[in-house]
């Protein structure tokens, strides 16, 4: 019994068609007379053809038209093909500041300084730091961005407050904003603050108009408001008055008295927000 029969249960017509492989093994198990030829003829006398030539005259060969020209396969080694498709990347201490590499950002961009100028200067410092804090406000929800720039302030001796200030707030903002459905994109946000970084002093009151509506509306607590009178006396604004309107209007002077003496409210605000309740 064959093992096409075998395996067919019966029924090798069904079974071959089913299976044409079963048919090829069984007719060269057999030494079909066209196979016994090839197997006897020596193949040592026969050119080497690639796989280049089997394409000439297909619509693949055009893929391989190099080599025509040169018998190099093409490479991004070549000069030629680097100047024109090569992907040009300045690995400033901004390159590694967006990937979270502080360290490797102050290397590089004190031995650039170091180079070229000879020495780092506190004005150099600033800028580089002004520069960090800028990156810092446009990924300010980017734990590991932010991380980052204010290491690399810190590497250069420069503050970092400034800078972890606007970063709190522009996170507390957004939660704000995302809990009340506002259509504010977060990156308008850190737009916003990047004016405060330039001194653009008619875009505060607006910042702080909102961290103060976010702190009402989560109900943090005290210390956290030590972030928006921070933010105010950074930038030369009256401390924000809507917590002891607030407190005042609920009748709850223990925390009003708590919360001017704490953070040194002026008198005159503090009476200020009495006269408003009464």
């Amino acid at each position: 019994i064959s093992a096409c029969e075998y395996l067919s249960a019966g029924d090798p017509q069904s079974y071959l068609i089913a299976h044409p492989l079963v048919n090829v093994a069984e007719i060269l198990s057999r030494g079909a007379p066209f196979i016994i030829p090839l197997l006897d003829t020596k193949l040592d006398h026969l050119p080497d053809v690639t796989h280049y030539q089997l394409l000439q005259g297909t619509a693949l060969s055009r893929l391989f038209s190099w080599l025509r020209r040169t018998e190099e396969p093409p490479h991004f080694c070549q000069n030629q093909l680097v100047k024109r498709y090569g992907y040009k990347d300045s690995l400033s201490f901004l390159h590694y500041l967006n990937q979270g590499r502080p360290c490797f950002a102050a290397s590089t961009y004190i031995n650039e300084q170091l180079k070229t100028c000879g020495k780092l200067s506190s004005i150099m410092r600033r800028q580089a730091s002004d520069l960090a804090h800028g990156l810092a406000l446009q990924n300010y929800n980017d734990p590991s961005v932010t991380a980052a720039c204010l290491c690399f302030m810190e590497i250069l001796g420069i503050s970092s407050e400034i800078a972890r200030i606007h970063i709190h707030a522009a996170n507390i903002i957004l939660y704000y904003l995302n809990t009340t459905g506002s259509n504010q994109h977060k990156k308008q946000i850190g737009v916003l603050l990047h004016g405060l970084l330039l001194d653009q002093q008619q875009w505060v009151p607006g910042v702080l108009d909102l961290l103060e509506k976010a702190l009402l509306q989560e109900d943090y607590p005290l210390f956290y408001w030590s972030l928006p009178i921070k933010l105010s006396r950074l930038h030369n604004l009256a401390l924000p008055s809507q917590l002891l309107g607030q407190f005042s209007q609920h009748n709850n002077w223990l925390k009003f008295l708590l919360t001017s003496d704490l953070f040194q409210f002026p008198k005159q605000q503090v009476y200020l927000s009495l006269n408003v309740n009464f």
